[in-house]
C-alpha cells in the first residue's frame, strides 16, 4: 500500500500549536503510522491522535471514551470532565468517520473506543507514536498542544468563546457562566468550522483515508 506523501522540511522543532502550513504533513505521517505495523498499539495512537486534533477533547477524556457513550445516529458523545462531571459533546464530520472505523473493526465486546492491549481496559498515552510523527516530519507537538490548536483556530474564526470553552470543557467563570448553555446544534456548527478549517489546510481527502483503511 503506497504512503501518504509528506512534504517537509524536518526542524525538530517544539510548537505549542499545529501552524496552518504544517496540518498536510502531520496529518499524512499521523495516517502513514499503520504501515510501520498494525499493533492495536499504533492503530489506538493514530486515531487518538486525529480525535484530539479535530474535537479538542483532553487525553483523558479522550482515552477513557467508552463505545457506550457514543450515539452515532445523533452524532454526539459523552465524556466525564475533569472534575467528574459529565458533558455531551457533538461529532463532527471527522470524528465521526474516527469513530465509525473504528466501530467497524473493532471487536463488538469492546468497553473503549480505544481499548488496552487484548482490549482490556484503555489505552494510556501517545508517547511512542507522537515520537515516531516528529522523527518523520519535524513536527514535536504534545497531545495538549493539539487542544490548543483547537481552541487556536476557533479564536481565529471568530467562534464565540462560550462555544468554544464548552466543546474543550473548559471551566466557565463569570456572572454568564451558569446562565449561558449552547444548543448542540450550535456547538456542532461550531465544532463543524474548525474541522472543515483543518481539512482545508490539510489539502487531501482525511475522511475519505480514515473510512478506507483499518
Amino acid at each position: 500500500m503506497k504512503q501518504l506523501g509528506i512534504n517537509i522540511n524536518r526542524t525538530n522543532r517544539r510548537s505549542v500549536r499545529l501552524d496552518e502550513g504544517e496540518f498536510g504533513a502531520y496529518l499524512k505521517s499521523v495516517l502513514n503510522l499503520r504501515h510501520h505495523d498494525h499493533t492495536s498499539a499504533l492503530r489506538n495512537g493514530r486515531d487518538a491522535l486525529i480525535f484530539m486534533l479535530f474535537s479538542g477533547v483532553r487525553l483523558t477524556g479522550t482515552m477513557t471514551l467508552r463505545m457506550a457513550d457514543i450515539d452515532l445516529e445523533r452524532s454526539v458523545f459523552t465524556i466525564t470532565k475533569k472534575g467528574g462531571d459529565r458533558a455531551t459533546l457533538p461529532l463532527n464530520s471527522v470524528t465521526a468517520a474516527l469513530v465509525k472505523n473504528r466501530q467497524d473493526h473493532l471487536p463488538s465486546e469492546v468497553e473503549y473506543l480505544f481499548p488496552g492491549v487484548s482490549c482490556r481496559g484503555h489505552y494510556r498515552d501517545t508517547k511512542a507514536v507522537r515520537l515516531i510523527v516528529q522523527k518523520e516530519t519535524g513536527i514535536a507537538v504534545t497531545n495538549h498542544d493539539l487542544r490548543r490548536t483547537y481552541k487556536t483556530i476557533g479564536a481565529e474564526l471568530g467562534i464565540n468563546q462560550f462555544l468554544v470553552d464548552e466543546l474543550c470543557c473548559h471551566v466557565r467563570e463569570g456572572v454568564n457562566a451558569h446562565y449561558i448553555h449552547p444548543s448542540m446544534t450550535s456547538l456542532r456548527e461550531a465544532s463543524q468550522r474548525i474541522a472543515d478549517y483543518v481539512l482545508k489546510g490539510a489539502d487531501f481527502d482525511l475522511i475519505d483515508e480514515l473510512l478506507a483503511h483499518w
